[in-house]
């Protein structure tokens, strides 16, 4: 098995921050979306989530999870040849936060080092702040460690051109937060 790395991308904001993470690292990619997320569908590396009924747009937490415990055994299959799990979302979204817990437990609990990266809403988020609270709050006990960003801390933001150079940065920033604590870590260090 070795020190073999996994990112599980969850989310659009996931998926961004896991490319800059591979920027610095060698690590394999897993990307899990609703299905209708065409960046999804086509990649070998994915796992389109649905719900129960079938839908694939998400509107809570609650059915995003649904739809991630109906495909539990593949993302633990997908899991399984790695011994780190780098979990990149963005929280207070409805993917990201009820997909990230699952994938989370299935990881610690196959024994997996499990490191997230994560991202907070914006103050004038409001109703997505509790639920990336919660989701965080969930997220604990299955990460070894996890790196947060919190948008609304981080006053040079105001320095960029466009919100998507400012999140492009705060990608990068979690990259290298991520590639200094597994270049300092060995695996199974607990």
């Amino acid at each position: 098995m070795g020190d073999s790395i996994l990112i599980v991308a969850m989310g659009g904001a996931g998926r961004a921050i896991a490319d800059s993470v591979r920027s610095y690292m060698c690590a394999d990619l897993l990307l899990i979306n609703a299905q209708a997320r065409a960046e999804t569908n086509n990649i070998e590396g994915s796992v389109s989530l649905t719900t129960p009924a079938g839908d694939s747009t998400f509107y809570s937490v609650r059915h995003s999870r649904a739809a991630a415990l109906l495909v539990e055994d593949e993302i633990t299959a997908r899991l399984e040849k790695f011994q780190r799990i780098i979990l990149t979302v963005g929280l207070g979204g409805a993917t990201g936060s009820g997909v990230a817990p699952v994938v989370a437990r299935l990881a610690s609990a196959s024994g997996k080092d499990v490191l997230a990266a994560v991202t907070l809403p914006f103050a004038v988020e409001r109703d997505r702040i509790s639920i990336a609270d919660g989701a965080l709050a969930e997220l604990r006990p299955f990460c070894k460690e996890i790196v947060v960003h919190d948008h609304e801390k981080v006053t040079s933001l105001m320095a960029f051109n466009s919100l998507d150079e400012a999140l492009q940065k705060v990608a990068d920033r979690l990259a290298q937060q991520v590639s200094a604590r597994l270049l300092c870590a060995p695996a199974n260090a607990h």
